[in-house]
């Protein structure tokens, strides 16, 4: 068992806590926040793998990467596996660092630092672009897409994306793994998207 009595989270997420692995210092571990939420109806999955759904989706996805990548993809956070710890059952994933060897920061915090550098914005969309067409081929969904699910690494210059959270479908029963088509055609829709939202950070209008 890890022992995490007395550390602090070094970061937070919307349902889990991240901590920083005591032994390993290039790895973190998620614990799952408490949940008193009680719903009457409740999913299979639900039932099933009751708060860990979320994880597994995410272990899903990965899976799939795999599969359709055959090795790990940089784009994606690494994913190690799961440990018990002193604050519950945690997941081991990498830890992905910035220029200065601290945490790499999220794309939500970078974008409004960044708001009258119209060259650092431009190479960011152009990475975003490229970051979803490795989601395609790899025909990962990425669904609980938000700016704060993905980090900032690389130089200045050559931003790069990186995702660490938000991956699988939430779906009963998702369309985009039953057809290629639906799948293409809501990764380029979500690209869209993430587009304005990077613009909408910025504070900049979209051209239509």
């Amino acid at each position: 068992m890890i022992d995490l009595t007395g550390a602090a989270p070094v970061a937070e997420g919307g349902e889990h806590f991240v901590y920083q692995h005591p032994k390993r210092p290039n790895r973190l571990i998620k614990v799952l926040k408490p949940n008193s939420k009680r719903r009457r109806f409740r999913r299979p999955a639900v039932r099933r793998f009751k708060g860990l759904r979320v994880w597994h989706r995410e272990f899903s996805e990965y899976l799939a990467a795999l599969a359709n990548n055959g090795r790990h993809s940089d784009r994606l956070v690494r994913l190690y596996g799961f440990r018990e710890t002193s604050e519950g059952l945690g997941m081991v994933t990498q830890r992905i660092t910035g220029p200065d060897g601290g945490l790499a920061p999220k794309l939500i915090n970078q974008v409004p630092l960044h708001r009258d550098d119209r060259e650092w914005l431009d190479a960011v969309k152009d990475d975003a672009i490229a970051l979803f067409d490795q989601l395609q081929s790899m025909h990962v969904d990425w669904q609980d897409m938000t700016l704060s699910n993905v980090v900032v690494t690389g130089k200045k210059t050559r931003p790069r994306l990186v995702i660490i959270d938000g991956m699988g479908s939430p779906a009963l029963i998702p369309l985009t793994h039953l057809s290629d088509w639906m799948f293409v055609k809501a990764n380029r829709r979500q690209l869209q998207r993430f587009l304005r939202m990077i613009d909408a950070k910025a504070g900049r209008i979209p051209k239509r």
